[in-house]
């Protein structure tokens, strides 16, 4: 699936150290967060936290600690429009 269009990964860290990003070898940007941020999504309970979050900036699916890629990948699929 081709999701290059419809998908923008950002990663946003309340802390991140130089050294842990390069280490990480993200491919993706990464922004920097603060409690303020996370009150906006409902709250921050754990890390890490993964949002979909839509174009309209509502919040479609949520997934709360270490998640089986192949889950948020199910979630991405309903969500996208069929081709």
């Amino acid at each position: 699936m081709n999701w290059t269009e419809e998908i923008i990964i950002l990663a946003i860290v309340v802390i991140l150290v130089r050294a842990a990003y390069r280490k990480l070898q993200l491919n993706y940007p990464v922004a920097m967060g603060d409690v303020k941020l996370g009150d906006r999504y409902g709250g921050v309970l754990g890390l890490p936290m993964t949002f979909l979050i839509d174009r309209h900036g509502e919040i479609r699916a949520e997934f709360q600690g270490e998640t089986d890629l192949n889950k948020i990948q199910t979630q991405l699929q309903s969500l996208l429009p069929s081709r």
